[in-house]
Order: structure tokens, then C-alpha cells, then sequence
């Protein structure tokens, strides 16, 4: 009888443990599935970050190429507001 009610014990516990192991298992697989779905927004959100910031750079850089074509331009506008006197034109002969 002593036994019986040690191989019963150790049933018991075999038969815990299993449920506890596959219980924690299907949750592993859930989180891993989360996990693998946040990966990949995450990584689309870079492509996207990516591409718009290259987009960025090239309207920046033509700003920079048409402000330096029209920087003659912009000073000659800017001038009469700080208070700098014109230049004086010379008549050609």
C-alpha cells in the first residue's frame, strides 16, 4: 500500500508538470507570434522612415541649389530693410 501511494504521487506530478510545460509552451508560441508580427511593422516603419527621409535630403538639396542660383537676388531684396545703402550703378559708354 505504501507503494501504491508513492507511484500515485508521482503520477500526479507527471501529469502537473506536462500540463504546466504545454500550458507554457502554447503561451511561448502566442508571445512568438506577437513578437514576429511587432518585428515586422517595425520593419516596414524603417523602409518607410528610410525612403521619405532620402526624399527629404533631395528636396533639401535642390532648396540649397536654387537659394544659392537666386542668392544675388535674395540680397538685393534684403538691402533696403537692414538699411545698407545701393550700390551705384556706372554708366557704360
Amino acid at each position: 500500500m505504501y507503494y501504491m501511494n508513492e507511484l500515485l504521487q508521482t503520477n500526479i506530478f507527471f501529469v502537473i508538470t506536462s500540463v504546466a510545460v504545454v500550458v507554457l509552451t502554447i503561451l511561448f508560441i502566442i508571445i512568438l507570434f506577437y513578437g514576429i508580427t511587432v518585428a515586422r511593422k517595425i520593419n516596414k516603419l524603417t523602409d518607410t522612415v528610410t525612403k521619405e527621409g532620402a526624399e527629404i535630403l533631395k528636396d533639401v538639396h535642390e532648396i540649397r541649389s536654387s537659394v544659392k542660383e537666386n542668392a544675388g537676388g535674395v540680397w538685393e531684396r534684403v538691402k533696403p530693410f537692414i538699411g545698407l545703402p545701393k550700390r551705384k550703378k556706372t554708366r557704360s559708354q
